[in-house]
């Protein structure tokens, strides 16, 4: 019994080294913490980090198990395959939906609403004119998304087909990039639901037509990481791509100004602002053309209020005063109607 308890008691004090166990070790919570906000940002370091063995074995990355997937390769493969799985999900979707009454080919689900005036855009250009309220204009939609569509139109020949391309190779990159800005604030296990998220809600089946969320939220993502790293050029220029796609990339500016703001502080270089002075160069590049075009600064703010707004307010530049006060005292009003 003596010899028994001492053979125990040794098991206990020598526990099997991790390099002879096999499965991967776990760190304490406060040393993964510790890892997750201290993470080198090199790409090699980056990918010897240590993860938690449950995050390895979860349900989704257990076909990856007996290929020794790497870690870049899990950082691509996983949010494409989400991706991917929504999309076939919204096809099954599709197919249903086709059969229902008066529901029309497929063209009404995939290239209809706000593609039609992509593809209008990229076909045409933006007209020199306004029209007037309560109708609606090209020039409410920002240009670099048609710009895409026309590019990619002179190669496949199709413009349908040039707008869904574009979105949903746009889509799936930007999920890869959501999923590698949110690893490395947090982790992966939080990064995959994130993706899950983005893919499966309600809203994102516009990353099946011919729509510019997608193309814009790639840029926002690349913009966010690139700020991560110090990538000042390329903050800027991801951010400038934005503000080209849509309106709301106009807010990429902040974050590019607040970082450059701290690395200044940091580092006492000027370099950090290349990423503020670039960011707005996409909106104010487009408004500046409509100025030119249309002899109106403010016609892409004028087209959205007559064919999308309410009609008791027309937008002028004496009222973004008053806009941008009523928007900051009450964000979540409908300006409209203020």
């Amino acid at each position: 019994m003596a010899g028994e308890n001492d053979a125990i008691t040794s098991a206990q004090q020598s526990p099997a080294s991790c390099d002879s166990r096999p499965d991967p070790c776990y760190d304490p919570p406060d040393r993964f913490v510790e890892d997750a906000l201290e993470r080198p940002r090199t790409a090699a370091a980056s990918a010897t980090a240590r993860q938690p063995a449950e995050l390895l074995r979860t349900p989704d990355l257990e076909p990856f198990a007996g290929r020794q997937l790497s870690p870049r390769g899990r950082r691509w493969l996983i949010p494409l395959g989400i991706f991917a799985a929504s999309r076939a999900a919204l096809w099954v979707v599709l197919i249903f939906a086709l059969k229902l009454p008066g529901a029309g080919g497929t063209n009404r689900f995939l290239d209809y609403w706000d593609s039609a005036w992509y593809v209008q855009i990229a076909k045409t250009g933006y007209p020199r004119t306004l029209v007037p309220a309560p109708g609606q204009s090209d020039h409410a939609f920002f240009p670099l998304y048609p710009i895409g569509i026309k590019i990619l139109h002179t190669v496949i020949g199709s413009w349908n087909v040039s707008s869904l391309l574009i979105t949903l190779v746009a889509s799936g990159l930007a999920m890869v990039a959501i999923y590698h800005l949110v690893e490395r604030l947090t982790d992966e296990g939080t990064a995959l639901r994130s993706v899950a998220l983005t893919c499966f809600f309600p809203w994102a089946f516009i990353f099946s037509m011919g729509y510019a969320e997608g193309l814009m939220m790639l840029f926002a993502a690349v913009c966010l990481l690139a700020l991560l790293d110090d990538h000042w050029l390329l903050a800027g220029v991801a951010a400038l791509l934005a503000g080209a796609v849509r309106p709301n990339g106009f807010v990429l500016f902040f974050p590019c100004a607040w970082a450059a703001y701290l690395a200044i502080r940091r580092t006492r270089s000027w370099t950090p602002l290349v990423a503020p002075v670039l960011a707005p160069l996409g909106i104010l590049g487009f408004f500046f053309y409509l100025q030119r075009r249309t002899g109106d600064f403010f016609a892409d703010l004028t087209a959205r209020q007559r064919g999308w707004g309410g009609h008791n307010i027309q937008f002028s530049a004496s009222q973004l005063p008053h806009v941008v006060a009523t928007y900051l005292a009450h964000p979540l009003n409908d300006l409209n109607r203020t």
